[in-house]
């Protein structure tokens, strides 16, 4: 391959690493994490509701390895940026300056980089899809779970209405029957008291200036279980479940972009160690270099926004989770 087509896809490959991909994923991460953190603190008093929780609960477990995955694929896209920076100062030098043995050690420890980072990528997106599978299967039972709730106060409600009648009869009798009347209304309360409603109370949402700006502080998590809350249905809490699984599933295909963008990486390098030799003897080639370095230092740029943007989210999580 001529010299000047292996820096043109070198230098194409970092044209294509400044668009707004991994802004794209981490405006996605914040927007899914925004709807998905309070769950960590979700309760109810109705067991049926509180089984629905613990599955949700162990699924926002599972979304934040997945973050952390996602802040794996900036830090290695970060780090092959920076070298890509390295490896334009070490062309550009007049030959001699650097062996060429020297430089293609350095582009086989990058070729290991990138192989890498493919491989964190395309394992992150296989992790927000399942997280997303499974927020979906767990939408997707709650209506069944409504209807055996429903069924249940219908007949609780029957037995409430039966006991009611008695009491009222008893009431008539008050002088005879005056003990076995207070029984029956504890009986009354007891029931009404034994099936909540299927209600759940959750933080309110935090706003997405707060989730970038990170540095929450300490004592975060007990500030949080106490801070403003929502009563939500059944029914509003699948809506927020269904928006959930849609903020993932567009997060999952930005990643997967990045996955693409990745996958051509190790041939154009391997381009690039092959006219080492080449680019350093001339001097024309090595002046094409240097705009080409200009785009890596975007891309690095663009990857550090991207780490720092993903590892504030950190600052959020309950301390049952590690970073």
């Amino acid at each position: 391959m001529s010299t000047l087509t292996a820096l043109s896809r070198f230098n194409s490959l970092a044209s294509q690493g400044t668009d707004n991909t991994t802004q794209a994923v981490t405006k996605a991460t914040h927007e899914s994490f925004q709807l998905i953190e309070p769950w960590t603190y979700a309760r109810s008093g109705h067991p049926e509701v509180q089984e629905i929780l613990g599955k949700v609960r162990n699924e926002v477990k599972r979304y934040y390895n997945a973050v952390n995955g996602s802040l794996q694929t900036a830090q290695s896209g970060y780090s092959f940026a920076k070298d890509a920076e390295a490896l334009c100062d070490f062309l550009m030098e007049p030959k001699g300056t650097y062996s060429a043995h020297e430089i293609r050690e350095f582009i086989d420890d990058m070729r290991v980089i990138a192989r890498k980072a493919h491989a964190d990528a395309n394992a992150t997106a296989a992790m927000f899809r399942k997280n997303r599978q499974n927020f979906y299967m767990i939408t997707k039972n709650i209506p069944t779970t409504l209807t055996r709730i429903d069924q249940e106060m219908e007949y609780q409600n029957r037995l409430i209405s039966k006991r009611r009648d008695r009491i009222e009869l008893y009431k008539t009798l008050e002088l005879s029957f005056g003990a076995m009347s207070a029984t029956m209304a504890t009986g009354l309360a007891i029931a009404g008291a034994a099936f909540p409603p299927a209600l759940l109370v959750l933080p309110i949402l935090l706003p997405l200036a707060t989730l970038a700006a990170g540095l929450v502080g300490r004592h975060y998590e007990l500030r949080r279980e106490d801070s403003e809350t929502q009563v939500q249905t059944c029914v509003d809490a699948m809506d927020q479940l269904g928006r959930m699984t849609s903020d993932l599933e567009k997060l999952g295909s930005h990643i997967d972009k990045m996955a693409d963008w990745w996958l051509g990486v190790d041939g154009i390098l391997e381009d690039i160690r092959s006219c080492v030799e080449a680019i350093q003897g001339d001097y024309f080639a090595r002046l094409r270099v240097k705009p080409i370095r200009d785009q890596w230092c975007e891309v690095s740029k663009r990857y550090l926004d991207y780490k720092t943007g993903i590892a504030r989210l950190q600052d959020f999580y309950p301390s049952s989770i590690e970073n």
